[in-house]
């Protein structure tokens, strides 16, 4: 069950890419073959590919938003039938260049970007805290289990030098900075890291408030300047943002869920390993 669960709510959190390319697939087919049977089997095919790509090869998840849109452009362009997979493939090709490619960044074009989200955790907010902010805590509890390591700066201690696993053969570095900082209360940083499409940073805010004992409110604003095209884009369908404290409120909650059932089924007198 927990299992089925996860796959849900990562399903959930693509939300935005499965209904867009739904739509387009679906819009395209009423193009191609007229409204109603045809399209609804050409959108839920589209949504069978798109859970496919997501659960299976979630780095090429932009595949999903091109080629719809790309099938789009082929409907519209009303050739032969026979041409649809050729046509279909060209215009993914040339919307993926032209929404992820690196032009919009050589060309100087940047955006602003804030995003806030709410949640009510089920843990006291010392937890919270050592879980949520990097640097707080031993690697370990960080909530991600991303953290492989970090350091304090010898002449700043508000300046944190992170090292993330990026599933590749080094980590990824990040600088955060502290702007302000109450621990288990509230903090505002700034983090320094290398994007998608070149450099990125962002100032991020948290607040924490305990309604009652041994539970937590956190709010989260994350705020970025000089964000590039192709990775505001890439955020919104992913809704990162709006979504990450989602995933950390879940994950550590079904973490303690786990503790107190393995400690009900401890018989007594069973001593720890």
């Amino acid at each position: 069950m927990p299992r089925i669960m996860a796959i849900f709510n990562k399903l959930v959190r693509q939300k935005r890419r499965l209904i867009f390319s739904v739509v387009a697939v679906m819009l395209a087919a009423s193009l191609i073959f007229g409204g109603g049977p045809q399209s609804l089997l050409a959108g839920a095919i589209a949504a069978a590919l798109c859970v496919h790509i997501i659960l299976l090869f979630p780095n090429q998840r932009r595949l999903c938003e091109t080629t719809a849109l790309g099938f789009w452009f082929a409907a519209l362009l009303d050739l032969p039938i026979e041409s649809l997979p050729v046509s279909t493939a060209a215009g993914a090709a040339l919307f993926w260049t032209f929404l992820y490619g690196t032009w919009t960044e050589r060309a100087g074009w940047h955006l602003a970007s804030t995003s806030s989200s709410k949640a009510h955790i089920d843990l006291p907010a010392d937890q919270v805290w050592s879980a949520l902010i990097p640097g707080e805590s031993h690697p370990d509890d960080y909530w991600s289990g991303t953290l492989v390591d970090f350091d304090h700066d010898s002449e700043d201690a508000d300046t944190v030098y992170l090292r993330f696993d990026s599933k590749r053969a080094m980590p990824e570095e990040m600088t955060l900075t502290f702007l302000e900082r109450e621990p288990n209360k509230f903090c505002r940083y700034y983090l320094e890291r290398d994007g998608l499409c070149g450099f990125e940073d962002m100032t991020v805010t948290v607040s924490m408030r305990e309604p009652d004992e041994g539970s937590c409110d956190v709010e989260t604003t994350i705020e970025q300047l000089g964000i590039s095209v192709g990775n505001a884009l890439l955020y919104w369908f992913d809704n990162s943002y709006g979504d990450e404290l989602g995933a950390f409120a879940e994950r550590v909650q079904r973490h303690r869920a786990w503790s107190i059932r393995e400690k009900n089924h401890t018989r007594p007198g069973q001593a720890a390993a």
